[in-house]
């Protein structure tokens, strides 16, 4: 598909091409013309992450995979007139990594579909009537998100249920690695696949994103925020979203922290979270707004 994007681009004399991702950016690097790349987060980043909580052989293939990703990611960027990142402080990263960059990177916030994921719309409850749903939602054989409910079920859950008696930790989302669906039991429910994820954030007394790698901005947070749900997620999962904490999103960066705003929000202790985060998620995060900056580097004029 990216070759024959290229190929396309040049067959038809196009001046100007966005690219998504550094992973297609080698079919276009050459190409005569004006170039915008879409590197979204430091990806390597990750990477470095992944080896410095791994044991010898792997954190060496993780560290040789960051070198490799972040050579890369720089060529990329050295042939590319601009480069967009999800957020100021991933820009901010890549330019530490990638200091001849400078001056050629600009941040370009994730978007919400504030309509599609709107708490105003009906629907119905996939829990019971007594439940206090806690609701994790991602992809759960991604790596991040295996560790990150893994780490909450051991470690925070069991707290919060000896205070809740009715809580229930609710990992929702596709492809469960055996580790996810080993968590699944006293209190805890591995849903898998589901045909829509909004019931569950709808329905859901809190969303917690207790994420210990995260890259970017966390469409997972976003999404909950736009349905007005209260939110505790750790200083990991919180960056590149501006919220005030304690007001629009509640932060918490150890085990008992996690368990205390649980359990606090559980008990009715923040009542304006979800809105307050809902409003917060509009006028920063809706799409009109932030697509404005691709106007801008297109030269679109208003019709």
């Amino acid at each position: 598909m990216t070759r024959w994007v290229a190929e396309t681009l040049r067959a038809n004399r196009i001046t100007k091409a966005f690219v998504f991702s550094s992973a297609m950016a080698p079919y276009l690097c050459e190409k005569p013309m004006e170039k915008i790349l879409d590197v979204v987060d430091v990806d390597s980043e990750k990477w470095r992450a992944y080896a410095a909580r791994s044991s010898w052989p792997m954190s060496w293939i993780y560290a040789r995979e960051a070198a490799m990703l972040l050579s890369l990611e720089r060529r990329s960027a050295a042939r590319f007139d601009r480069s967009l990142f999800v957020s100021q402080a991933e820009a901010d990263v890549f330019v530490a990594r990638a200091p001849e960059a400078a001056g050629r990177v600009l941040a370009m916030s994730n978007g919400v579909d504030t309509d599609y994921f709107d708490p105003a719309r009906e629907f119905r409850s996939p829990y019971g009537s007594d439940v206090e749903a806690v609701v994790f939602t991602g992809t759960m054989n991604y790596r991040p998100n295996v560790e990150a409910v893994t780490y909450f079920a051991r470690e925070v859950f069991p707290a919060v249920r000896r205070r809740r008696p009715d809580a229930e930790f609710w990992i929702v989302g596709a492809n469960p690695a055996p580790a996810v669906s080993a968590l699944a039991g006293a209190g805890i429910s591995v849903t898998g696949q589901v045909e829509d994820v909004r019931p569950f954030l709808a329905h859901a007394a809190c969303v917690v994103a207790p994420l210990k790698i995260a890259r970017g901005v966390q469409n997972k947070v976003l999404e909950a925020m736009a349905m007005a749900r209260p939110v505790v997620a750790s200083p990991e999962a919180r960056e590149g979203i501006d919220a005030r904490p304690d007001d629009q999103l509640l932060i918490a960066g150890t085990s008992q922290a996690f368990e205390q705003a649980v359990c606090a929000v559980l008990a009715g202790t923040y009542p304006e979270v979800g809105a307050r985060a809902r409003s917060y998620v509009l006028a920063h995060h809706g799409w009109r707004h932030n697509l404005e900056l691709l106007d801008t580097l297109f030269s679109v004029s208003a019709v």
